[in-house]
């Protein structure tokens, strides 16, 4: 997973694994500050919620999913600090 440091103006990488089984996903991250995953978690906590109601499968899709999201942002960013130079 990558992270934009504005502080320090650069990325940075942090490694996710993720496995997979009939019923059950298990998720590892390095542990770096802060998250792509807030949105699922809170999500997950919603006795309501479409992700409870799914399978695995669509939870690990929506974990993939939140991370790919966030490189989208990573490119915005990088696009205003070229525009900005």
């Amino acid at each position: 997973m990558l992270y934009y440091n504005e502080k320090k103006n650069e990325i940075t990488t942090e490694q996710i694994s993720l496995i997979v089984g009939a019923n059950y996903v298990i998720s590892f991250q390095e542990g770096i500050e802060g998250d792509v995953f807030a949105p699922l978690r809170d999500s997950i906590r919603n006795d309501k919620s479409r992700i409870r109601k799914m399978k695995t499968d669509y939870l690990a899709y929506s974990l993939i999913d939140a991370i790919v999201d966030n490189y989208f942002t990573i490119l915005e960013k990088i696009g205003d600090n070229i525009r900005a130079s």
